[in-house]
């Protein structure tokens, strides 16, 4: 899977590809996005590509989640469609992982906690 990784400063900015992440290509994600895990701790999915995304797709962002939270890290993401907006109100995701409306604001907002910490 081609990720588009953009780095900013100490924040990675990851475009996912293709209009879907689903059980057909969420491993592939997984396995694509791993080692950015591994080497970084403010992580931001640019989501203004996929248009759909289910439970596989899901599962797959919340493991990456699991994985930064633990190791004392963040996700944030970002330019989230309408329809997936819904999916992620529904499972409340926003109360635990930051919902943004740029990949800009997402990074500001990782700058500001910093600034507080």
């Amino acid at each position: 899977m081609d990720l588009n990784v953009e780095k900013k400063g100490d924040i990675i900015v990851v475009t996912l590809p293709g209009d879907t992440l689903e059980a057909s290509n969420s491993q592939e994600f997984s396995d694509a996005v791993a080692p950015l895990l591994e080497d970084n701790k403010m992580v931001v999915f640019d989501l203004s590509k996929p248009k759909f995304i289910d439970s596989s797709g899901c599962k797959a962002i919340l493991l990456c989640y699991k994985k930064l939270k633990d190791k004392g890290g963040m996700l944030h993401l970002c330019s989230v469609s309408d329809v997936v907006s819904a999916l992620f109100r529904l499972m409340n995701l926003y109360k635990f992982i930051g919902i943004y409306e740029t990949g800009e604001d997402a990074v500001k907002a990782f700058r500001e906690m910093e600034e507080k910490l």
